[in-house]
């Protein structure tokens, strides 16, 4: 069984949040962040907390920030590299490239801007300005040390491009939260959903492998703790309605001796692209009825078959679509705690939150693989319709196609269309455990705000 009180909040439940602020810190030297993390840790919420109503603190540390912390060599090589690396030097893997290179991402993530160590995200029950008492020792005390904040609010469960969102929604086993249909893991053996092997979210547990998620040389600091992956996706709103009327307009044929095909509507084609009606509702629901959630891509259903195999959804998380999914789905589920930012009349988007126990294998693999290369779902090289990049066709192939099913089952390859979604930035952090945050960071704070106790002098080498 899993430890609720060591595991940080955002890990094992998403928040119903209505606003969200994700500050960035950094420090000039290791008793600066050591002292940092002795005053915050006493305002992180963990799992086993009531957060209905209540205000939510969360604490990451970026490699860098491990990095000055001064663990030993031993514990750093056993860190996962691609959390070491960080997400800037992932960037060709995970397609950020053109208008999302990272030489165009803005602050603190920006070319040659200051590094981030420690990263701070508040979760309010109320879309007030008014910091939360927790929040509030942050500005206070580390306001000089902040390089950076970005801010998301909730807009009632939709999206920028204005869909119902976070349907889907992965139980992890022993959050304390009931499996629905759909959200969870299809076990064939016993006909049901059930709950994700805590090790998919949580380091040190048991995975769906049937291992131990994490490296035993850094399970120190591993342990109970989670990597989040933060980015910033500026979402063109505009664009994407657009795409969805030009190919609607291409979508009508009529063909010498065969009957006519009827023009797809706008809204047709949008709903393809995502693989659900801007309700939620899977395609072929009528109107009305509260999104179904419980289907497979392979039991033959109706509305299994009607979610398009180019559909985001279904790019993102196959479910039973793809060879071996009984053993493959589970090792590649993310788990998002993400929020809007922005303005519909300005600049806005999704400030994306996803827990994982590996970067490499969960988060890289489906926004790398899935969501950029189409082979794995008999498409060739078509990009996820919604987020996949485009860019220009090699070796006669064109790379920016995007195909919709016309009304007869035909399928509509439709290109050149614009990136709807853009990376301004973002990195990879570890949610460390009430423990390792002790472990970290020994000793106490006084009432006055002095420090007391000694440096960790390696004490988690």
């Amino acid at each position: 069984m899993i430890d609720r009180s060591e595991i940080q909040s955002l890990v094992l439940r998403p928040s119903a949040a209505a606003r969200m602020h994700i500050d960035f810190y950094r420090f000039g030297e290791r008793g600066g962040l050591e002292y940092f993390l002795r005053r915050a840790r006493s305002l992180v919420t963990y799992s086993d907390a009531p957060t209905s109503g209540a205000s939510v603190i969360n604490l990451g540390l970026t490699a860098e920030g491990i990095r000055l912390l001064g663990a030993g060599e031993r514990s750093q090589a056993a860190l996962p590299p691609a959390f070491m690396g960080g997400m800037r030097s992932a960037a060709e893997r995970l397609g950020d490239r053109g208008a999302s290179a990272p030489s165009t991402w803005e602050p603190p993530f920006q070319t040659g801007g200051p590094a981030v160590h420690a990263v701070v995200i508040t979760l309010l029950p109320e879309p007030t300005t008014t910091p939360s008492p927790q929040q509030a020792v942050f500005e206070e005390a580390f306001t000089e040390q902040r390089v950076g904040q970005w801010t998301g609010e909730s807009r009632g469960g939709l999206e920028p491009f204005g869909f119902r969102d976070n349907i889907t929604d992965p139980v992890i086993e022993g959050s304390g939260r009931s499996v629905t249909p759909g959200n969870g893991v299809w076990d064939e053996d016993a006909h049901r959903w059930r709950a994700v092997r805590a090790g998919e979210a949580v380091l040190g547990r048991v995975d769906e492998s049937g291992g131990i998620a994490g490296h035993p040389d850094a399970a120190q600091i591993e342990r109970d703790g989670s990597y989040l992956v933060i980015r910033k996706l500026a979402q063109d709103k505009q664009a994407f309605d657009d795409a969805c009327a030009d190919i609607a307009a291409q979508s009508a044929r009529n063909v010498p001796g065969r009957p006519p095909v009827a023009k797809l509507s706008a809204e047709d084609v949008a709903a393809q692209l995502v693989g659900r009606h801007r309700d939620g509702r899977a395609l072929g629901q009528p109107v009305g009825e509260e999104p179904r959630n419980g289907f497979r891509y392979r039991d033959g259903g109706k509305t299994g078959k009607a979610t398009p195999l180019s559909s985001h959804i279904r790019r993102s998380n196959p479910r039973d679509d793809i060879e071996s999914a009984k053993k493959m789905m589970p090792r590649h589920l993310i788990f998002r705690r993400g929020m809007p930012y922005g303005r519909p009349e300005g600049d806005e988007g999704l400030l994306f939150l996803a827990v994982c126990s590996s970067i490499s294998r969960q988060f890289e693999f489906v926004q790398g693989q899935w969501l950029q290369d189409g082979n794995r779902f008999g498409l060739g090289q078509e990009p996820d319709g919604l987020t996949g990049l485009r860019y220009p066709s090699t070796a006669g192939h064109p790379t920016d196609a995007v195909s919709v099913a016309r009304a007869d089952g035909s399928r509509l390859n439709c290109r050149p269309i614009s990136t709807f979604v853009t990376t301004k930035g973002g990195e990879y952090v570890l949610l460390p455990s009430r423990s390792a945050l002790e472990l970290m960071a020994p000793g106490d704070v006084e009432p006055d705000g002095e420090a007391v106790g000694q440096t960790n002098g390696g004490a988690y080498a």
